[in-house]
């Protein structure tokens, strides 16, 4: 059907057209759903990457812990500002608070502390090839779940991208040597937490107010990232201008915007379309810190994300279900 590989896109807002009906819009225009889907991974991706400059500057002031922490402040009053905007409730329905609370607990903390104890631990090159591996945990999370096959381009996709994420990481010549065992385990818990959050919020983003069931996402985690930076590192961070927008800028856009169209991702297409932006970030990263910290980039490490952009098209080639946007 026409209806499961496009949507109408009328400026400002996204509606659907019944089948058989024209638009009524003379300025609407016909956008396939795997290309909208492109769109969201490709900018989700450019905020994480700039966001990995963001942290860098963040951390060097504080800790991962910490760092995280803080930036889940306006992450919250972001997301808060969002739902009364979108005319969301604010208070949570009781029958969400076991999903707010598992994407909480998968999300927010087992992602966010994996990653961060196992980036200190591990290469860079070994943190962006561990981290790489979600989209393959959400394509075997997703099958099991909701009982979904792919075509062939889906899954060799992911493979592919995956592999292309190796051929970045030993382009930097930082596999092997300094890696250690818990540093991979933590980063592959904080992959699987990252995929798992995805599935959950396939399970809930039809039907639950999605920026309201962020919210609350982000306020059932914080505590727990601000007990574990107090008891690490004391929430001690030396606080600048520039440190303080790298923080608001790791909360309102690497969380707030970027969950917002993580979630849409999620309902337009899958959770394994959604995790592609873990093959992006290292492009974007490696980009934005070119940018903004004048930081190398080689041809070879441009040949090398070739295939991460292959297994990227692949996965979107592959079917996607396009769900109601409220």
């Amino acid at each position: 059907m026409a209806l499961r590989n496009s949507i109408w896109i009328v400026s400002p807002m996204v509606t659907r057209i019944p089948e058989g009906n024209p638009p009524a819009f003379p300025s609407a225009r016909r956008v396939p759903a795997r290309f909208l889907v492109g769109l969201i991974v490709v900018a989700i991706a450019a905020i994480l990457g700039l966001n990995l400059v963001a942290l860098k500057v963040a951390i060097l002031a504080s800790d991962p812990v910490t760092a995280q922490a803080f930036s889940m402040i306006p992450a919250i009053v972001g997301m808060l500002v969002y739902a009364r905007a979108a005319k969301e409730p604010i208070r949570l329905a009781r029958r969400w608070w076991p999903a707010a609370g598992a994407m909480a607990v998968s999300l927010t903390v087992v992602s966010t502390l994996g990653i961060a104890f196992g980036v200190q631990r591990v290469s860079a090159g070994i943190a962006a090839l561990m981290i790489s591996t979600t989209p393959i945990i959400a394509l075997v999370l997703e099958t099991i779940v909701f009982r979904q096959r792919r075509s062939w381009h889906g899954y060799a996709g992911v493979v592919i991208g995956f592999l292309g994420v190796a051929g970045v990481a030993l382009v930097e010549r930082q596999i092997g040597g300094d890696a250690q065992l818990l540093g991979i385990f933590s980063l592959l818990l904080g992959a699987f937490g990252w995929a798992l959050g995805l599935i959950l919020m396939k399970a809930a983003a039809n039907t639950a107010p999605r920026s309201t069931l962020l919210a609350w996402t982000f306020i059932i985690g914080a505590p727990v990232l601000f007990a574990i930076g107090g008891l690490s590192n004391g929430l001690y961070v030396a606080w600048s201008w520039t440190v303080a927008l790298a923080i608001m800028y790791a909360g309102v856009f690497a969380k707030t915007l970027s969950f917002l169209l993580q979630i849409t991702a999620v309902r337009l297409g899958s959770p394994v379309h959604a995790s592609l932006t873990a093959f992006l970030m290292p492009v974007f990263g490696a980009l934005a810190g070119f940018l903004l910290l004048g930081e190398r980039i080689e041809t070879s490490q441009m040949i090398a994300a070739l295939p991460l952009l292959l297994g990227v098209g692949l996965v979107l080639r592959s079917s996607v279900t396009v769900q109601h946007l409220p």
